[in-house]
């Protein structure tokens, strides 16, 4: 299972990614800046893909559960999106959680291939 992680739970990004995920046999869920919703999520995460924008910054609780989760259970982190927000991102995190990082613009092939690539070579291990 691979979450992804954005400021909002279906846009056209997260809906890509689902997509792409599922023809790689990968089962995927989108997660929007909503504490309560992501966990409640009893599945944890083979790994998290975080999209980075300006608006998932203004949700720092997630992204603190999101840093916790990775430490707790070992899960490798994937970080997309614009620059600043995800400097910004990746200063909270430790770097041995990152596994890569997708400038924009994104090529959501790209991101589901490095994914579905890296856990399929290393398992939820960071």
């Amino acid at each position: 299972m691979i979450w992804i992680v954005s400021s909002k739970e279906k846009g056209f990004l997260q809906h890509s990614l689902v997509e792409r995920f599922s023809q790689l046999n990968r089962e995927s869920l989108s997660f929007g800046a909503d504490l309560k919703k992501i966990s409640q999520e009893s599945n944890i995460p083979d790994s998290i893909v975080i999209n980075a924008d300006e608006d998932i910054l203004t949700t720092p609780d997630i992204l603190i559960f999101v840093r916790d989760l990775a430490v707790k259970e070992h899960i490798p982190i994937f970080i997309m999106g614009d620059k600043d927000p995800m400097d910004k991102i990746l200063r909270s995190f430790d770097a041995i959680y990152i596994k890569e990082r997708f400038h924009r613009p994104v090529d959501v092939k790209e991101v589901a291939k490095t994914v579905d690539a890296y856990l399929a070579f290393a398992g939820r291990q960071v």
